[in-house]
């Protein structure tokens, strides 16, 4: 990517609501309280540091909520909170962000009603403002591999293994965490230069998702509760790309812990999930790992998942042909790409082979201006040096709004017919 600069966010957009959501000072103060008495619950336990940190929560409408002042002046203080505006340059999301002078984690308001949900995410992002303190540094990744029938097979395989061992009696969990261990090997096997991706992805992301459920949980049997009801939601994604890790890192982050509690503080830069929990079940893996998984397959719902991923293979052929057919007409905006901020839907995250990589939803901010895709997607270029969406008519002015997407151009920006019988964006 040489000189390009990538500013990512990798979290689930909000739009603001037809009937803007009121929140009050006491509200968020009970959030910021709970926040608090997790913190003094783990007391340092699962990484050996008080996780509290500065938090910011900001409302659709950009005001921000936060447990401490910042140094620029942004936030004044409302009782026990400080308030303020989030500028119009920086995207608000589910994750961290340096903003006021300051080092935030930062949550997207409403958050869930429902208690464990409000927690875990909570909790989640503010292990991510830990990552760099505990040595556990964001990597970039790409699992695009993750849309391939076998992948997300062998994949769903691992899970249902895992699953089952929920709830089993020792001797039955051992039994299917081996199969989920060599479901997840053989993957690897199939997918070789991708294991890598799939592990930084499971540090990145996994991690935090273990940190958070398991601070929200209040027994053992909520966890588990909460990963089977996991487990249903993660059977119901089409997408996997851009989520697999949150559901793999709860999943084995938890029967790490019934083995070895203190595993996340001895948890290093690289390490392998997989490979953890072998070690601490003394499980050893089968010689022939093809014909071991081909055996035991058939308990884990194999039969169901191949005939739904041969369906889904064939609708999402047809899907990438009219994704190329609307990309490749000279209908389309391109705007190229160079100091990126941007926060999307990872739900919404479609590799389209060689021609890049669909953003569903997604909101970027670059040297030209500001870009909102609400809907029908935008695709960004392998290199990342482009980014292009559909565009029915001939753009005019700095603000250019569709039914779909909304652009705000500086003003020594400006949109000029393309070679391609399309537009781009160039600098006056």
């Amino acid at each position: 990517m040489n000189k390009l600069f990538l500013s990512f966010v990798l979290s689930v957009l909000f739009s603001p609501s037809l009937f803007p959501q009121q929140f009050t000072s006491p509200q968020i103060e009970g959030y910021f309280s709970e926040f608090d008495s997790l913190c003094q619950a783990d007391g340092g336990r699962l990484c050996g540091i008080n996780l509290r940190a500065p938090f910011l929560f900001v409302t659709p409408e950009r005001k921000v909520y936060a447990n401490v002042s910042d140094v620029e002046g942004y936030l004044k203080p409302c009782g026990s909170l400080f308030v303020g505006s989030f500028p119009e340059e920086l995207n608000p999301a589910n994750s961290t962000i340096d903003f006021g002078g300051k080092h935030w984690a930062m949550v997207m308001l409403p958050v869930p009603e429902e208690r464990f949900a409000r927690q875990s995410l909570c909790m989640h992002e503010v292990f991510h403002y830990w990552q760099d303190s505990l040595h556990l540094p964001l990597h970039s990744y790409q699992n695009n591999h993750l849309e391939e029938k076998a992948a997300r097979l062998y994949l769903q395989l691992e899970w249902n293994a895992l699953d089952k061992a929920l709830d089993a009696d020792d001797a039955s969990r051992h039994r299917h965490l081996l199969a989920a261990l060599s479901f997840r090997a053989y993957r690897h096997s199939l997918f070789p230069d991708k294991v890598q991706d799939e592990l930084a992805f499971e540090q990145d992301e996994g991690l935090p998702q273990y940190v958070g459920m398991t601070l929200a949980a209040r027994s053992p049997e909520e966890w588990m509760a909460e990963l089977h009801r996991s487990k249903e939601e993660y059977a119901q994604k089409d997408n996997l790309v851009r989520t697999f890790a949150y559901h793999s890192g709860a999943l084995y982050g938890f029967f790490l812990e019934q083995k070895e509690p203190d595993w996340l503080a001895r948890f290093r830069d690289g390490d392998d999930l997989g490979v953890l929990l072998q070690k601490a079940y003394a499980l050893s893996l089968p010689n022939d790992t093809e014909a071991y998984v081909d055996s035991v397959r058939a308990a884990y719902d194999y039969a169901s998942l191949l005939a739904q991923e041969t369906a889904r293979e064939e609708e999402r052929n047809a899907w990438i042909a009219r994704q190329k057919t609307i990309f490749l007409s000279p209908e389309t905006l391109t705007l190229p790409l160079s100091s990126i901020q941007m926060s999307f839907d990872p739900n919404g995250v479609k590799p389209l082979g060689d021609l890049g990589t669909l953003y569903t939803r997604i909101r970027l901010v670059d040297d030209w201006g500001i870009l909102e895709v609400r809907q029908g997607g935008s695709l960004i270029t392998p290199d990342w040096r482009f980014i292009r969406i559909p565009c029915p008519t001939t753009p005019q002015g700095n603000v250019i709004e569709t039914a779909d997407w909304r652009l705000e151009l500086n003003a020594n920006y400006h949109c000029v017919p393309d070679t391609t019988g399309g537009f781009r964006v160039v600098r006056e």
